[in-house]
């Protein structure tokens, strides 16, 4: 953004010399900034995300106590430059909503505005559902399924639906506290 300044230089003359005047302008523009946005190291579900960055001005000079606002999903909030220009801030990566991320700096009387945006990607934990052995047993009767579902860091994951497939037939389950599941085998056609 650019103002313009009008100027008038005059000589106001003496004994010898007529007086002399003249109007001129000149346009004065903010100094241009550039936000950035240091990028993350890959992020699973939960992990804490540094979302930080550095304000400088267009000879690369550091922008101090400028506020920055930080809009992360529909969470906005401000915070404000260091010394060195950085700012910082942290959320909580969650895999189920985009983490997408925008930075904005709206300028001031020196400054213009800045604007920056990126994506966090979360991976998705991984799990590893176990199931004990079953021994054989007889059409009709009953059949305990022992198994454990647990993440990636060996956490169990409680009450969380599971699928079994016995013969074609889907049975939908809840995964119990003691991670024990109880079927009735069906009759063979």
């Amino acid at each position: 953004m650019e103002d313009t300044l009008d100027v008038t230089v005059a000589y106001h003359g003496n004994n010898t010399h007529n007086p002399s005047i003249i109007k001129t302008s000149f346009n004065v523009r903010k100094l241009n900034t550039t936000l950035s946005i240091i990028p993350s190291p890959p992020l699973k579900d939960g992990d804490k995300i540094y979302i930080m960055g550095y304000l400088e001005d267009e000879n690369k000079n550091p922008i101090a106590n400028a506020t920055i606002t930080i809009t992360f999903g529909n969470k906005v909030y401000n915070v404000t430059t260091d010394d060195k220009g950085k700012y910082t801030a942290i959320e909580i990566a969650n895999s189920s909503i985009q983490q997408g991320v925008v930075v904005a700096y709206i300028g001031d009387n020196k400054y213009a505005t800045s604007l920056n945006k990126t994506e966090y990607y979360v991976d998705k934990i991984y799990t590893k559902i176990s199931v004990n052995n079953i021994d054989q047993v007889p059409v009709g009767s009953t059949v305990t399924i022992n198994g454990t579902l647990k993440d990636e860091f060996g956490h169990v994951l409680p009450n969380t639906p599971i699928e079994i497939d016995i013969m074609v037939k889907l049975f939908n389950l809840l995964q119990m506290k003691m991670e024990i599941m109880h079927i009735i085998i069906p009759y063979l056609k």
